[in-house]
């Protein structure tokens, strides 16, 4: 494959002085997998016949941008982030070269959870934010954070000897009911997902094959109700039995609602502790807008348990050709798309939690797009200003 891929890599040198950039646009095939629940998005690019200047002019450390072009030639940026290592395979009748490395959130993975001045940080009164920018202080992260529904209240904030970054970001995570991804520049966002955006799209596929209408080359459509928490009881671990009805939370999400009385579903009971060393963050002094006592801090925690659970209500997977949707813009995470899929009565808005942008001799270039019902992975996510509702 000689023509230029719809993604293209521009490198540059870790040292700011240095403007040099380099870019390649011609691979045999890539993969590049974005997923909202998982943090640091790998990729995987493949060069043939790449020449020696061009291969030593790009090193394991460089900082990359990935693009994406439509059909009217404009360059798109989907992610930023790092090469980790440069392979270059040499035969007697060709060289193949890859490059593989992650997103800017791969510098949480990597390096362990101290501050500036390389310590363990001790108990203090942070909040969230705070706390992601203590983490990415001495990291090649963007210093910028954007917010999208986080919580502002003061939590315990501590770091432990043989815990990575990320590690430590997620405890807090957890219990503020957030997540954490990157926007295209590489800039961290914390928060909730917009799941109430106006769509970027229609994802169809209807019964009718050979409707002008679709757009799916295929879809796979799943429900699993039955996997999902139908009731679920959190309560205080004290060392006698505690009455936790206060703490008890019903799944009512409508495919769950209907079937409740008929026992379909998991009934579930989660304890947590206050907690000490390592567990010091679950001395969470706010929770959401609440006040930090026991039957807040449960009731938090299982909405949040239930939001990720109801992912299986209804999870599709859909694949289409290119990376470009209706509106000539690149298929990204956090974004909603109208899906219909006649075969399974489906019509409904739908968020994008997992992309997966691939090229191969063989199906040439496809985009993997995983899909929920807006609502679920976390609980408590309202309309953006300026999301269209």
């Amino acid at each position: 494959m000689s023509s230029v891929s719809p993604l293209s890599i521009e490198t540059k040198k870790p040292r700011s002085s240095q403007v040099n950039v380099s870019a390649l646009a011609e691979f045999t095939s890539y993969n590049f997998d974005r997923n909202i629940l998982t943090p640091a998005s790998a990729f995987r690019f493949t060069a043939p016949g790449v020449d020696k200047d061009k291969r030593l002019s790009i090193r394991s450390g460089d900082m990359c941008v990935i693009f994406a072009e439509n059909t009217l030639g404009v360059k798109y940026p989907i992610a930023t982030g790092f090469i980790d290592e440069t392979d270059t395979h040499i035969t007697p009748t060709n060289i193949e070269y890859v490059l593989t490395g992650r997103d800017t959130l791969g510098q949480l993975v990597d390096n362990a959870s101290v501050d500036v001045q390389n310590r363990i940080v001790n108990f203090s009164q942070y909040t969230l934010v705070n706390i992601a920018r203590d983490l990415i202080s001495n990291t090649r992260m963007p210093k910028t954070i954007i917010t999208q529904q986080t919580p502002n209240n003061s939590m315990i904030y501590n770091t432990n000897p043989g815990e990575t970054k990320i590690n430590s970001l997620q405890r807090y995570l957890d219990y503020t009911n957030c997540l954490v991804w990157t926007k295209p520049n590489g800039q961290m966002v914390l928060g909730k997902p917009n799941f109430y955006q106006a769509p970027s799209g229609i994802l169809q596929m209807k019964s009718d094959r050979a409707s002008t209408g679709n757009n799916m080359l295929e879809c796979r459509v799943r429900r699993s109700p039955n996997q999902a928490i139908r009731q679920i009881s959190v309560q205080l671990q004290t060392l006698g039995q505690v009455d936790a009805a206060y703490s008890v939370k019903y799944n009512n999400a409508k495919d769950i609602k209907d079937l409740r009385t008929a026992g379909v579903g998991r009934s579930v009971m989660q304890l947590f502790s206050y907690g000490s060393g390592e567990d010091a963050v679950n001395q969470v002094t706010q929770v959401g807008n609440q006040s930090g006592n026991d039957r807040n801090i449960g009731a938090q925690y299982a909405l949040r348990e239930m939001a990720r659970e109801n992912m299986k209500l209804l999870d599709v997977e859909v694949v289409v050709r290119g990376h470009m949707n209706v509106y000539d813009a690149p298929y990204d995470v956090d974004q909603v798309y109208t899906v219909i899929v006649d075969d399974e009565n489906l019509y409904e808005d739908m968020y994008v939690y997992g992309v997966s942008y691939e090229l191969t001799l063989e199906t040439g270039t496809l985009t993997r797009l995983r899909l929920c019902q807006r609502g679920s992975i976390v609980a408590g996510a309202a309309a953006l200003p300026g999301s269209g509702v």
